[in-house]
């Protein structure tokens, strides 16, 4: 089953996969280069702690999504 459109979908979605990698990583880059303005000082600081941690965290998830899809496709490539 598949064929030649399952074939282009799956290119598409590699291609797509190895452009936001770079794209997130000069983001990352822009983030730590330009940092944003700090959080209130009515919030609490176990919050803002929070707010860091979840923030950061994101960027690790998004990095480890496009490389763990690089790794699979490298290891195992589709027919």
């Amino acid at each position: 089953a598949g064929g030649a459109q399952q074939e282009r979908l799956y290119d598409l979605h590699k291609s797509l996969g190895a452009l936001l990698v770079p794209v997130v990583i000069v983001r990352l880059l822009v983030r730590i280069v330009s940092p944003p303005q700090p959080l209130p000082d009515d919030i609490p600081a176990i919050q803002q702690f929070a707010a860091h941690m979840t923030h950061w965290a994101l960027y690790g998830l998004l990095l480890a999504q496009g490389l763990i899809g690089w790794i699979g496709t490298s290891a195992y490539p589709a027919p």
